[in-house]
This record gives structure tokens, sequence and C-alpha cells, in this order.
């Protein structure tokens, strides 16, 4: 099963479950506020930057402008080979509907780093990932 085809939980039960593993999936966001959480995502299709690996995350907020910011975490089943991780904490994931979600390495983050516009902010009440923060502090 190729991991397209792996949308949901679900889709896991009949497969081998060798090299996924059960861990915790971390994630930056802005700290504020305000209700809602706005994470740092890939700009081009706004898949939030979901890593195994939390010191990853640094890399990600010097590249998305130092805002106050602060790192969540969720229990996950993660494949790091394919990329991919279903959040076990999200409601319905008991009955395998939780849906698939990018998980990103570290030659991945090193090309978006590199790339202009290549990581943000997730886009919120407040606007888009343009001129919501201001380095180091958000208002």
């Amino acid at each position: 099963m190729v991991a397209q085809s792996m949308k949901k939980l679900a889709d896991l039960f009949v497969i081998d479950l060798a090299g996924w593993e059960i861990g915790y999936c971390h994630f930056l966001e802005l700290e504020h506020s305000c209700m809602g959480t706005f994470p740092a995502i890939r700009l081009s299709d706004g898949a939030p930057m979901l890593v195994a690996e939390k010191g990853l995350l640094k890399l990600v907020w010097e590249a998305v402008g130092q805002c106050q910011a602060r790192t969540s975490s969720f229990l996950g089943l993660f494949n790091r080979r394919l990329g991919l991780v279903f959040n076990l904490e999200a409601p319905g994931s008991n009955k395998g509907n939780s849906v698939s979600l990018k998980l990103f390495g570290r030659d991945e983050i090193q090309i978006l780093v590199n790339t202009p516009n290549g990581l943000g902010w997730a886009p919120g009440l407040l606007g888009g990932s343009e001129g919501i923060a201001s380095p180091l502090r958000f208002d």
C-alpha cells in the first residue's frame, strides 16, 4: 500500500506495521491570547510543519521569522520513511477516522528553509502570514 492510498487510520488495519512508531509529533505555533492555533506551515499548500524530532523546529522558527512562538505536541502514529503521521489524540481516531498528515524530515526542512517563501505562519483572524507578528514579539 503506497502513502497516497493511506488517507485514514483504518487503512493501516490491514497492513504490516513495520516502520510505524508511536510517539510525540511536534509543531511550532505562534504564542498569543487569541482563540485558535496558528502553526508554522509550508506556504505552497498550508501543510503544518509536523516533525518527530523536536530539535528540527529551531530551523523552522529561524526561517519563519523569530516571533514569540511555542512548541506543541500530540501523540501520533508515524512513519518517517513515508512522511506520514496520524494524530492519535484527534476526535474519532479510536475508530480509525484519523486522517493522515504530512510528517517532515530534516532533508525536507532544509530544502524549505533555503526556498524563498517556503515557510511561513498560518493565516488567521488578523490576516495572512505577512504582517501579523513583529520580530521576537507578537502583539
